[in-house]
């Protein structure tokens, strides 16, 4: 399975790792900027893996 990383278009917010739809849809849930909102748009980027 590929690890992949989403990275925030917003260079001061955090990014996360994950490997799969789900996984990824639980961590962007929960990813928010420093007003405390959701991080809405991400670059996904791909770790490892085949490309």
């Amino acid at each position: 399975m590929p690890k992949l990383h989403a990275q925030p278009y917003d260079p001061d917010e955090n990014g996360f790792y994950f490997e799969s739809i789900e996984d990824y849809a639980s961590k962007a849930k929960l990813n928010r900027n420093s007003f405390g909102d959701v991080v809405e748009e991400y670059e996904i980027q791909l770790i490892d893996g085949e490309d």
